[in-house]
């Protein structure tokens, strides 16, 4: 468990060094960022070298929360998307037809059990004779 922790913190100080490499050739190559200039020249109340001091930290900090903000930006994005619940697929209705209208019955033999009517083709099942209308109603 030392190991770890030991090992850790050697890493973190090479990361520091980096960081603070990063900004020396910064300054060096005169990309200065002004709001932090700015706020350094406040931090050293107008001393031109103690602001160049406390510019470094304030750089340095703004890299290291750069870092943070990015890393959590991508922790939420590499987090996968819930998917919504899968519903259970739900069995198709069949919406009937509108009631077909009553055959004109005078020339028809069969005549539907349940109300009389022409049954032109058996809607029921068996020796039952059910006509179109009826096996709509009850359907």
């Amino acid at each position: 468990m030392f190991r770890k922790i030991a090992d850790a913190a050697a890493l973190n100080r090479k990361q520091m060094e980096a960081v603070y490499e990063m900004v020396a050739v910064e300054i060096e190559q005169g990309d200065v960022k002004k709001g932090l200039w700015a706020q350094a020249l406040v931090k050293s109340e107008g001393d031109q070298s103690k602001a160049e001091a406390a510019y470094l930290k304030l750089r340095v900090q703004a890299i290291l929360d750069d870092k943070h903000l990015l890393e959590s930006v991508f922790r939420e994005f590499s987090n996968p998307i819930p998917k919504p619940p899968v519903q259970e697929e739900q069995a198709e209705v069949e919406v009937p037809d509108p009631p077909p209208e009553r055959d004109d019955d005078s020339n028809w033999k069969w005549r539907c059990d349940s109300c009389g009517g022409a049954v032109k083709a058996n809607y029921g099942s068996g020796n039952t004779l059910i006509c179109k209308y009826c096996a709509y109603k009850n359907a």
